[in-house]
């Protein structure tokens, strides 16, 4: 990430905690209150954020390199999106929950497979990437599993059975913990 991009995500963040931090009847408010009360300019700051995130996010999955630090980002305000511009909100959403997730499966399983024939016996494999894993994760996480996503986990955890262990015991120890 540029430091160039680092200062965009940080003014974003601090303009949308500025347009949010707004109170009515001196309790707070929801997004949805909050955004029938936003002026225009702030209306506007919000969707052409959302939009340029959106476009991002989009031109990254079309080159291949389906960048998961601008879903980061892009989720991070998708909230303070949704009530200005639903339709860029849940192509956000649609992108980073599951298109993306489904893109890096897609780049990462063919290579954990043959990091795999090469070596059949070795526990750990480097190929067997935390993308891939924190990919499977945000699928499950946003409940955004497909057919073609199924199978490409279940050829990921063949390829990846320690991996797939390891998110097998979180998720025990998140179903475990109390609620919060």
């Amino acid at each position: 990430m540029t430091h160039r991009m680092i200062v965009r995500s940080l003014v974003l963040v601090l303009g949308l905690s500025a347009c949010s931090s707004k109170k009515e009847d001196g309790a707070g408010a929801s997004s949805a209150k909050q955004a029938e009360g936003a002026s225009s300019e702030e209306r506007d700051f919000i969707v052409n954020h959302g939009k340029r995130d959106l476009e991002r996010l989009q031109k990254s999955l079309a080159d291949g390199s389906a960048d998961k630090y601008a879903c980061a980002a892009a989720m991070a305000n998708v909230d303070k999106v949704e009530p200005h511009d639903k339709d860029t909100a849940t192509k956000i959403r649609t992108l980073c929950n599951h298109d993306i997730p489904v893109a890096i499966l897609t780049k990462g399983v063919p290579v954990a497979e043959e990091a795999r024939k090469a070596a059949p016996d070795k526990l750990s494999l480097r190929e067997c990437s935390i993308d891939v894993d924190m990919a499977i994760e945000e699928l499950e996480t946003a409940n955004a599993h497909d057919d073609a996503s199924r199978a490409l986990v279940a050829r990921y955890d063949k390829a990846c059975p320690i991996n797939a262990e390891a998110r097998a015991d979180r998720a025990k120890r998140k179903a475990a913990a109390p609620a919060k």
